[in-house]
């Protein structure tokens, strides 16, 4: 169970098809379960991120304060899709 509406998910080979199915849970329970329309196709990636500036190895924050990170990615192979969070 998540207490966000997005997962990540990991382990997935490349070559293979996945259809996902997903349900919610709240107080009253679970709902039914919905599946995917679509089937998603793993790849092996063509290319990777080069981190031109990366996130420092360890930061702290005090308790009631933010902090904003930032680094810099070059891809060289625009062809590919990156979601950095």
């Amino acid at each position: 169970m998540t207490p966000t509406n997005t997962i990540d998910v990991y382990n997935l080979k490349p070559g293979y098809r996945y259809q996902f199915r997903v349900a919610a849970r709240n107080r009253f329970g679970w709902s039914q379960p919905v599946a995917a329309k679509e089937y998603v196709d793993v790849f092996e990636p063509k290319c990777l991120p080069e981190f031109c500036q990366p996130l420092p190895g360890q930061t702290r924050v005090l308790l009631r304060h933010s902090a904003t990170l930032q680094c810099h990615v070059r891809i060289t192979n625009f062809r590919c899709f990156y979601e950095i969070k």
